[in-house]
């Protein structure tokens, strides 16, 4: 089995190991996080089939270290993550779902279930084989793990609630949940998602940073990159002099009408514009990358 060569976090032989820069400005406790998870990359490297037994290990600290930098209880995620192969995830994504399809993809790292609280599924083959060569181990598939448990935690922190504007549709994070009828199966009801590109990005980025901590760079797709790095430059940035929080905080009560205002605000927009001009700003900045 064969071990992708891209480069991770800067290690001398690319694996991101063993250089003494790597933990340079990381307080102890992090440090202590980092060797840990770096022991476990290793581990994981030699002998893929560990990945089974290391997943709720890595994820446990995933967990603790997601609550100690939100201030929440960790006991309120107990039990609430499951860790499965790709087959197995593949089948607990659609039966979870409510949907008769869903688009669930091999390379899918993990989800929530999106009308719920607190349920994780996280894939461990996609996040084991990075890429679209199954022969290819990931180096830092512990890093990986880490980081994933805490993106999709920062889904699962928001709760789901009612859409004033629109009693059919319910409200997560930033995103507007609709059920479909035509693609719903078995008494279950099927959520069409919208504006969940804002979402995952506020998510990505907030994931960003926290495993920044501990000086690692997780994978993520292009989109996703280029996604955070408009959302840093042109909201985070110029709009909130680099302070991420108060979005966040909005993102996680699941405030959007609060979120998108803020930012028109930001802006200069009166009132009763706010709203929309926020909306409009960050489709721009976001989406088309205008700024």
């Amino acid at each position: 089995m064969k071990v992708l060569t891209t480069p991770t976090n800067g290690g001398p032989d690319n694996s991101g190991y063993n250089k003494v820069s790597a933990y340079e400005g990381l307080t102890p406790e992090n440090q202590a996080i980092r060797r840990q998870l770096e022991g476990f990359n290793r581990e994981i490297i030699k002998n893929p089939a560990k990945m089974v037994e290391l997943a709720p290990t890595i994820g446990a600290m995933g967990v603790e270290f997601f609550c100690k930098e939100m201030g929440y209880d960790q006991n309120r995620y107990k039990g609430r993550i499951t860790y499965l192969s790709n087959t197995e995830y593949v089948k607990a994504k659609l039966e979870d779902s409510g949907c008769i399809e869903t688009d669930t993809t091999d390379d899918e790292a993990g989800t929530i279930k999106i009308d719920q609280s607190d349920l994780v599924l996280i894939n461990r083959d996609a996040i084991l084989h990075r890429g679209s060569n199954r022969s290819l181990l990931n180096p830092q598939a512990a890093f990986d793990l880490f980081g994933t448990i805490i993106h999709e935690l920062h889904h699962a922190s928001s709760p789901v609630v009612d859409n004033p504007d629109n009693s059919s549709t319910k409200l997560r994070g930033m995103g507007i949940l609709m059920p479909d009828p035509k693609s719903s199966r078995g008494g279950q009801i099927c959520f069409a998602t919208d504006r969940q590109q804002l979402e995952e990005t506020v998510v990505q980025d907030s994931t960003d940073r926290m495993v920044k901590k501990l000086g690692i760079v997780i994978n993520t797709g292009d989109d996703y990159r280029a996604w955070v790095q408009s959302y840093q430059t042109a909201v985070v940035d110029k709009l909130f002099g680099g302070d991420h929080k108060p979005l966040l905080a909005l993102q996680q009560q699941t405030k959007p009408a609060e979120f998108l205002s803020l930012v028109g605000q930001k802006l200069g927009a009166e009132p009763q514009d706010a709203k929309a001009t926020g909306e409009n700003y960050l489709i721009d900045a976001i989406l088309y990358r205008k700024f």
